[in-house]
């Protein structure tokens, strides 16, 4: 999956958060997207839910 398709479907999954509290259950949901997403050589991905949303950010790895 591409980073576009995980946007989307992370973005399905953050209309089910309650009050900006996520779950157990959408943190499993969301990590089991994110890992089904196509790696980034060099960047690591962070998952937040804010505001009803969901945001996927990239950050390259230290050396």
């Amino acid at each position: 999956m591409n980073a576009v398709a995980l946007a989307r479907r992370l973005a399905g999954l953050a209309l089910t958060v309650e009050r900006d509290r996520p779950t157990a259950a959408h943190w499993v949901a969301a990590m089991a997207l994110a890992a089904e997403a196509e790696p980034v050589p060099g960047h690591t991905r962070e998952v937040a839910f804010v505001a009803g949303r969901a945001r996927v950010h990239l950050h390259p790895l230290s050396r």
